[in-house]
């Protein structure tokens, strides 16, 4: 399976659709994260199969996606934003046919009080969405 293939498809289209000023982080972010930035990680997936010789060829993905700013101006561009690059649309993986992306929301918008930004009092907000979808060998 080619989990990591699809991964990058998905931060490929990040990068290239959020303002310049958004940061993308894969997996993790750094103890000074730059604000505002989205966040993508996920799970690893199920694989299955109908074929007889059992080799799965089909994948279920669950990624999601953390979005952090400042205030949650910023949080809500980066919103519409990343909803409008992959809700419904089909990410190219080489290999692979997807399926449409389908979008959840996991956590609602709030601050996280555990998290000072630095140089001020106050606290970014974040808020969490699954992109989940089904892709199998082309």
């Amino acid at each position: 399976m080619s989990i990591r293939a699809h991964y990058e498809a998905l931060s490929a289209l990040l990068k290239v659709g959020l303002p310049v000023t958004y940061k993308v982080y894969e997996w993790d972010v750094p103890e000074v994260p730059t604000y505002p930035y989205v966040l993508l990680w996920g799970g690893i997936g199920t694989e299955d199969t109908e074929a007889l010789c059992g080799t799965p060829d089909t994948l279920n993905l669950r990624p999601k996606i953390t979005y952090a700013g400042q205030t949650g101006a910023q949080l809500l561009v980066a919103v519409d934003v990343v909803r409008a690059l992959l809700s419904d649309k089909v990410i190219p993986v080489a290999g692979w046919s997807p399926s449409r992306i389908k979008q959840t929301s996991l956590i609602d918008a709030q601050a996280d009080h555990t998290v000072t930004i630095p140089n001020t009092k106050t606290h970014p907000v974040f808020c969490v969405d699954e992109f989940p979808f089904t892709t199998q060998r082309a």
